[in-house]
């Protein structure tokens, strides 16, 4: 660790926050006020301990994409690692490659974009809003992560202010390996994510209301893309710790035990059922007397004292402490944490797109006139061309 380093303050498994360290500057936080000379010069991982009170403590970790979005300050909602890491798998990035991306935002999915095309890719990043433009380039420079980005002032959608320009220009046409959209109605960029990226790349829309999903769906099919599809990630949670287990209830009056104790019981319970007979055959009615009743008295006697024994041994056998033994288990927790988005994915088509409307009014006859083979499946044989590169 450096001047000007970053470094993440692990204070608690859900309480993180950052410093970039200076000589002679001091960290105050709720576990005690910490120097920075005390870590200038070390490696990344160290405790770091409060001078004021020795029992404070935090610890200095190496900044990575996922550290750092669960530590930045906040500007909009983020992308979290569950999704950050299925839109980069889906996307295939890989070093080397050029991305663009609408909605840098708080600027948590833009280092992970980042990290994956590191040394020799780039990043096109496009921001409406001005204030979080500049925020965003000046945290990627300090970062150090500034030369593998551009952060432009632009809104991709051309709606809200059209006098900052439409589209990803000056991303050349059909040059970047992949698109990203982060935005409220990510369907009115679905044309120019078609004409910055290759053939037979993908787009991915993120999206927190499956409404936006479906319209997004809808303009993709529409835009010259196939194999669109729609997911959700979510995150299931364990608890995982060592359990005194006792003797396991195997259903004989809620005691287990072994060896005579669960034989007895099973007899008892065989001799405690009623005798079978056959259909229509007559039964006295238990307490009115008869061979039946008399029968079925001796038995209930019976076997209510074999279970009183077998019950009576079977405790015996689990108050000893021989059946019981330490285990590791894991245990889902009883909440899930909810949906942070839908992902939508999908892939440019390498056909020649043909708007929605010259493929309607086909080559001269229109819709209805049948004379130019216009007003099929246009999907058909983009996805066809698709499959065969």
């Amino acid at each position: 660790m450096a001047p000007g380093s970053l470094v993440i303050v692990f204070l608690h498994h859900d309480d993180l926050s950052f410093v970039y360290l200076k000589p002679h500057e001091i960290l105050n936080n709720k576990w005690g006020s910490f120097h920075h000379d005390d870590v200038l010069g070390k490696e990344f991982g160290v405790t770091w301990r409060s001078r004021a009170a020795p029992h404070g403590w935090v610890y200095a970790l190496s900044p990575t994409p996922e550290l750092w979005a669960r530590a930045l300050p906040h500007r909009t909602q983020i992308v979290h690692e569950l999704d950050a890491s299925m839109v980069v798998f889906m996307l295939g990035l890989k070093p080397g490659h050029v991305v663009c991306e609408s909605g840098t935002g708080s600027g948590a999915m833009s280092t992970t974009i980042m990290r994956s095309i590191a040394p020799s890719g780039h990043l096109h990043t496009f921001e409406f809003n001005e204030s979080r433009v500049d925020a965003a380039t000046a945290e990627f420079r300090q970062n150090g992560v500034g030369h593998l980005c551009t952060v432009r002032h632009r809104d991709v959608c051309g709606k809200g202010a059209p006098q900052l320009g439409t589209g990803f220009d000056p991303v050349a046409p059909s040059s970047v390996d992949g698109v990203f959209l982060d935005l409220p109605e990510p369907w009115l960029a679905v044309d120019h994510a078609r004409k910055v990226l290759r053939p037979s790349r993908k787009v991915c829309s993120y999206s927190p209301c499956i409404e936006q999903a479906m319209k997004t769906c809808k303009a993709l099919r529409e835009g010259g893309f196939h194999s669109v599809k729609t997911v959700e990630a979510r995150l299931k949670s364990y608890d995982v710790s060592k359990v005194i287990l006792g003797c396991p209830d195997f259903g004989h009056g809620g005691l287990g035990g072994s060896g005579d104790a669960g034989g007895d019981a099973d007899e008892a319970d065989e001799a405690a059922s009623p005798p079978k007979r056959a259909r229509g055959e007559d039964v006295a009615a238990p307490g009115k007397g008869g061979e039946c009743g008399g029968k079925d008295a001796s038995l209930s006697s019976s076997s209510s004292s074999a279970s009183s024994a077998s019950s009576a041994e079977a405790a015996a056998g689990c108050s000893s402490g021989a059946a019981k033994e330490e285990r590791l288990v894991a245990r889902p927790l009883a909440t899930m944490r909810g949906h942070t988005a839908f992902l939508t994915f999908a892939t440019r088509s390498a056909a020649p797109w043909v708007p929605p409307a010259e493929a309607e009014g086909g080559g001269g006859g229109g819709a209805e006139g049948g004379g130019g083979g216009g007003g099929g499946d246009r999907s058909g044989p983009a996805d066809a061309a698709a499959e065969a590169n």
